[in-house]
């Protein structure tokens, strides 16, 4: 990631490449001409809001062209070497609840809560599928390889008592939550001809139906009780996430080729892209329904959609932030008031929505753990993480 600061007054160009977190400058003696991108000093940077896009910058002097691909960030707030707050976790008065270190004696890559609270379900690095009492965080059951396949995605339903998987052997498998506080398999839906990498209910029928995406590239709806397909859509790219909105009958969807596409019957009736995204990891719809948000493998940011016009409303990035775990999902938090999403290196950025002007609070754990998942449960309240050393850290709202 580049960043040209240009001033005009002392004649230099300053090129500062934050990738990493390694800063580098290059001086230019000579004056420099660029039509689009703004002047700015070197004093001035702190407030500078800047456009991303490649530019080419020419020097009269030498007669010489250069271009460079400039990622110029648009920030809300000023920009230092580090910027963070406690005001957001001191507002909210999130505190640490329970912290279970190697829960796990690999990654953690997905952790689900289930409506009564009583169970979490874990999916690890060794394709396994874990249910744990939440209270105790005693192992319950373990459902992995019943079908004998990595599973890549769980859900639990808010409805009822079901779980929901989907995975490599390209299956949609419905587990019931039976007398004997076992998940027993109840059905198994067939239809995609690829890997199913996500798997979500369909809020808006009660949980009745199930949403599926897939690396065929489609989108496919199932009926629980007819155990059947009841659509299917075409989206011409990967599937790698999808949600659901409570209120109306679409469809969110993050695909491989950057795109987050809005669906609505059999129609894809909006399409956005991420700026240089090679792949959108995750997206979520908030509780109020304004808004989604969305991670992508390049990992620098996360991006806010506002549903009601399904355009990109802000990216919340941090100089220290970075996260480019194909697994990365950030969640909503504390009543749609947050942003959470933990980096590479096993700290959590917590992001004012409201506050656009406020640094993010930053909760430290294990160092050099990459943060896989954040979940925030409505339910309960909590805020769960999980990493790549097999931590588990649950916290507590209000």
């Amino acid at each position: 990631m580049l960043v040209l600061l240009l001033n005009r007054n002392i004649k230099k160009i300053t090129i500062i490449r934050f990738s990493r977190f390694i800063c580098w400058r290059q001086l230019f003696g000579q004056d420099i001409y660029n039509q689009n991108l703004s002047k700015t000093s070197i004093n001035q940077f702190d407030t500078a809001r800047l456009m991303e896009r490649s530019q080419t910058v020419y020097n009269k002097n030498t007669q010489s062209v250069f271009e460079t691909d400039i990622r110029l960030i648009n920030r809300s707030y000023t920009v230092k070497a580090e910027y963070k707050s406690d005001v957001i976790l001191n507002s909210l008065n999130i505190q640490s609840y329970r912290k279970a270190p190697k829960f796990q004696d690999c990654s953690i890559f997905q952790i689900e809560e289930s409506r009564d609270q009583s169970n979490l379900t874990i999916i690890n690095g060794k394709a396994e599928v874990k249910v744990f009492n939440s209270t105790d965080l005693k192992e319950i059951q373990q459902l992995s390889n019943i079908n004998n396949s990595v599973t890549e995605s769980i859900k639990y339903s808010s409805h009822n008592n079901l779980l929901i998987t989907g995975g490599q052997d390209k299956s949609v498998i419905v587990y019931q939550y039976d007398n004997n506080q076992q998940y027993k398999s109840k059905t198994k839906l067939l239809g995609h001809v690829q890997t199913v990498k996500a798997v979500q209910f369909h809020k808006i029928t009660n949980d009745t139906k199930i949403i599926s995406g897939s690396f065929d590239q489609t989108i496919r709806i199932w009926d629980i009780q007819a155990e059947a397909q009841s659509l299917f859509v075409r989206v011409g790219s990967k599937v790698n996430t999808v949600d659901s909105f409570q209120f109306n009958q679409q469809i969110i969807c993050g695909h491989n080729d950057g795109s987050i596409k809005l669906i609505q019957d059999k129609q894809i009736i909006n399409t956005i892209y991420l700026d240089r995204c090679p792949s959108v990891t995750h997206v979520q719809v908030s509780q109020n329904e304004n808004y989604a948000l969305a991670a992508n493998q390049d990992g620098e940011e996360i991006t806010l959609i506002d549903l009601r016009m399904f355009k990109i409303l802000q990216t919340f990035q941090n100089i220290n932030y970075l996260n480019s775990s194909s697994y990365n999902k950030p969640t909503f938090a504390f009543n749609d008031k947050c942003i959470v999403a933990g980096s590479n290196d096993g700290d959590i950025y917590i992001w004012s929505i409201d506050d656009k002007l406020c640094p993010p609070s930053v909760i430290q754990t294990e160092k050099n753990a990459t943060i896989h998942c954040s979940l925030y449960s409505s339910f309960s309240q909590k805020l769960f993480t999980t990493d790549s050393k097999g931590n588990l850290n649950i916290w507590k709202y209000g």
